[in-house]
């Protein structure tokens, strides 16, 4: 899961002051005359601090809405839909100011499709321009299970190079022998033909010394 920013310091406890609450107990009149309850003072009726606690928040709304928001762009279909948290301003109104998006960051059966499934979940913690401990702990996990994931495809091809050469080096041994069993068997050609002739003429004066006629 990719964490999400959290509340900033000063923004998780922000009190409302008495003349705040008093106004958001009494009840004002709609136009069809029914009565509501809630903060609806006006921005002329902020102190000069609850206006700068407003503009905080509004900044840091901003903020988390775009830090999720590239998360999820950059994870696709392995990120989940954002989810906010909001405190609730000066003025009534609630700010988000925290967000997570959920990330899936298991490995695929495949190594390959695990490694391209990973190089997006890095891309995608670390998508937002200022990313916190949480998106930088996702983008270790999802690098050391890519290494993973080479290292097995690197075992796999391997495995399958030396497949392919042991049965390269059985077809060599089981093809049949080209070369003659005759180890006198020569070439044509004008000097193998007279090899040929003189090894015959010798073989004819040997037989002819064998019956005792001189050559």
């Amino acid at each position: 899961m990719i964490g999400a920013l959290s509340g900033s310091p000063g923004f998780s406890a922000y009190s409302i002051s008495a003349q705040s609450r008093l106004r958001a107990g009494q009840e004002q009149a709609g136009k069809d005359g029914s009565a509501s309850t809630g903060l609806k003072s006006a921005p002329g009726d902020l102190t000069e601090e609850e206006k700068r606690a407003v503009a905080k928040l509004k900044q840091r709304e901003a903020e988390v809405l775009a830090h999720e928001q590239a998360h999820k762009m950059a994870g696709g279909a392995h990120a989940g839909t954002p989810s906010y948290t909001t405190t609730q301003g000066p003025d009534g109104r609630r700010y988000i100011t925290g967000g997570e998006v959920s990330i899936d960051v298991s490995p695929e059966n495949d190594p390959e499709a695990t490694i391209r499934k990973m190089e997006q979940i890095k891309r995608a913690a670390m998508a937002p321009t200022d990313p916190s401990a949480q998106d930088r702990a996702v983008a270790q996990q999802a690098e050391a299970l890519k290494a993973q994931a080479e290292a097995e495809l690197a075992q796999q091809r391997q495995a399958q190079l030396r497949g392919e050469t042991e049965e390269s080096a059985g077809a060599l041994t089981s093809a049949p022998s080209s070369s003659s069993n005759d180890s006198n068997a020569l070439p044509e050609g004008p000097y193998n033909q007279a090899a040929k002739a003189y090894r015959t003429t010798a073989a004819i004066i040997g037989a002819l010394q064998g019956v005792g006629v001189s050559a």
